[in-house]
């Protein structure tokens, strides 16, 4: 575990000092990480020239969620979750917990895991669904891509970091992310 936070923070970290303002000429590309404090896949905008090619940076969302898809709640520790109270206790240790069979504190929600109800942050989860609704604040349409039965929006950190296509501006949506939107 202690491994897996390690290496976690150190690809972050590289990501964050790759995708910074731009500092030399070149031509820059639109990547996406997996940023494992928010558990999601972020787009920055990288110097191609500086790109190593084991990066971990996917040249599209779904490239980089599906090998890296993370559980759990959504946002810094140690405040992105918290425990939850049994409505009624269960005589059998076997049983699986759903939503409906906890109680969680004020200013979290359940959210169902795999196996496991969490008690996730709100407002972190607000965040994150802001940055990847279809919308954006003003009511236009978010860049992003379509699915059969979803919308993943294209998202990162800030607008430094974002690259919109024609058509398209960014705009900061909460204190945490930021996306492209219809101008």
């Amino acid at each position: 575990m202690a491994a897996r936070l390690l290496l976690s923070i150190t690809l972050l970290s590289f990501a964050l000092c790759v995708s910074s303002a731009p500092h030399s000429k070149g031509e820059y590309v639109q990547s996406f990480f997996f940023d494992h404090i928010w558990k999601t896949c972020l787009a920055t905008k990288l110097l191609k020239s500086e790109i190593p090619a084991d990066a971990p940076f996917s040249p599209t969302r779904e490239g980089c969620l599906m090998p890296m898809d993370d559980l759990g709640c959504p946002g810094p520790t140690p405040k992105n979750f918290a425990d939850y109270k049994e409505k009624k206790k269960s005589t059998n240790s076997y049983a699986k917990l759903y939503c409906e069979d906890v109680i969680c504190p004020k200013g979290y929600e359940c959210q169902m895991g795999m196996m496991a109800p969490f008690c996730c942050n709100f407002e972190y989860q607000k965040m994150i669904n802001e940055a990847n609704s279809d919308k954006c604040p003003n009511g236009a349409m978010a860049a992003g891509v379509k699915g059969q039965y979803s919308f993943q929006a294209t998202f990162g950190m800030n607008c430094s970091r974002l690259m919109c296509e024609k058509g398209y501006k960014c705009v900061q949506v909460n204190k945490e992310f930021a996306k492209c939107c219809k101008a």
